[in-house]
């Protein structure tokens, strides 16, 4: 028997595969939901490939998506079915092939290509697969549209590979410059890609604490933006929280009052709980607290609200009241691993719970809870766990020396203090320490 390889015609590999599965001409049709005549046709090579027939190909004679490919090279293929093969090719992350397919439909294009490039740019960033795959096949497109000077293209390639690439949580500092890029080429996007990067781009500074750039950005965003729309909505909401978190309270709360005049349905959950950090910020605490509690009751994203009281509650010394609030973590453990937002509100929430731990003497429970924060962000091994349960005991104990009165320069003191440092250094060189987590 040949191998497969050795048939030059697709139709022969289709026949090869039926033949393996032992159907018929009638059965395939039957089961592709296809007709007899046109099976035939295929078979001989006599009509092209369509999309619904590369669907049957694939679940019914179970033929590798890389061999239809390489039989394909040789025959007179659609840019619509070389999109479609990218398409069904993208979820197998097989990397070669479906880099092999892109560079076939960059072979169609023409003169006019803007609408394909496009359409590759959009196909790549909306699948939800690997970031680094994702981001080299963008990078094949973008030095396509680069060689034939598409400067446009260019930018839009650009903008769509920022992204992808902000995706990448563990990276959000390194790939904000990645989005600072396109600021050189965002004068060549539409108005509305416009828009919508000023805001992704705010947020993104906004969550690596670069505040005056995110309200600079968001007002950019703003600027652009001519219609009443959610984007507008949020960039005001981001506007209004860089300020708070630069404890510029009265621009804060002028933004606040810009952002409540929207008419969406998620403005007043974050005007009341924004109006609730201000109280906080302005020494009414009682008042801030029964308003948190308030939003923890009426509204359905509830981390923020808990985070807020359980910190005001260690405050105030209220462990009543927290351990209430831990005892409902099924109603507001819900994590989006799709939103940096989220993942920090829940690392933050196992940091604020890790705190009052400690304070009721349970220490383990408390290095498990900052080790499942840091793990929010990173990937832990079973040695890097170890390491930070090393460095948190051994912080602890720093802690009840300063506690107990027993001087710096005390031997035991200076020991442990020279052991802290050194597990430190090891988890800042194995890239899994995050400033403000494992934190008092």
């Amino acid at each position: 028997m040949r191998s497969v390889m050795e048939y030059e015609k697709l139709g022969e590999l289709i026949r090869c595969y039926r033949n393996r599965e032992n159907k018929t001409q009638q059965d395939f049709a039957k089961e592709a939901g296809i007709d007899h005549d046109s099976v035939i046709a295929i078979e001989k090579g006599e009509i092209p490939l369509e999309h619904a027939v590369l669907k049957s190909l694939l679940a019914v004679l179970h033929i590798p998506m890389a061999e239809i490919v390489a039989h394909l090279v040789t025959e007179e293929v659609s840019t619509e079915l070389w999109l479609s093969l990218l398409e069904a090719s993208l979820p197998s992350q097989d990397r070669r092939l479906c880099e092999d397919i892109v560079v076939h439909v960059l072979a169609c294009c023409n003169e006019d290509c803007e609408d394909l490039l496009l359409r590759l740019y959009q196909m790549i960033q909306k699948w939800t697969g690997s970031i680094e795959m994702r981001l080299e096949l963008l990078d094949n497109v973008i030095s396509y549209a680069r060689s034939r000077d598409l400067q446009s293209l260019v930018a839009k390639g650009l903008f769509y590979r920022y992204l992808v690439e902000r995706d990448d949580f563990i990276r959000l500092d390194e790939t904000y410059g990645s989005g600072q890029a396109v600021l050189r080429y965002v004068e060549l996007l539409s108005r509305g890609e416009r828009v919508i990067f000023y805001y992704k781009l705010g947020v993104h500074a906004f969550n690596i604490e670069r505040f005056y750039e995110s309200i600079e950005i968001a007002k950019r965003g703003i600027d652009e933006d001519s219609s009443e729309s959610t984007y507008k909505a949020y960039a005001n909401l981001l506007i209004c929280s860089s300020y708070f978190r630069l404890e510029d309270y009265d621009k804060a709360e002028e933004y606040l009052l810009a952002l409540s005049r929207f008419p969406f349905s998620f403005v007043q959950e974050h005007v009341d709980f924004l109006t609730t950090k201000l109280y906080e910020k302005r020494g009414n605490i009682d008042l801030a607290i029964s308003q948190l509690q308030r939003c923890y009751k009426l509204y359905p994203s509830k981390i923020c609200s808990v985070n807020a009281l359980l910190r005001l509650y260690l405050s105030q010394n209220d462990s009543t009241s927290a351990n209430q609030l831990l005892q409902q973590e099924q109603e507001y453990l819900d994590v989006d691993y799709l939103n940096p937002i989220s993942i920090k509100g829940h690392a933050y929430y196992f940091i604020n719970k890790g705190k009052w731990m400690h304070r009721w003497g349970k220490n383990s429970e408390a290095i498990d809870c900052y080790i499942q924060s840091v793990s929010m962000f990173v990937e832990l091994t079973e040695a890097d766990e170890a390491l930070l349960r090393k460095m948190e005991r051994t912080r602890l104990k720093m802690m009840n020396a300063a506690k107990t009165g027993r001087n710096l320069t005390d031997v035991s003191v200076v020991q442990l203090s020279q052991e802290l440092d050194t597990y430190i250094v090891e988890i800042q060189k194995k890239g899994i320490f995050k400033n403000s987590l494992l934190r008092d």
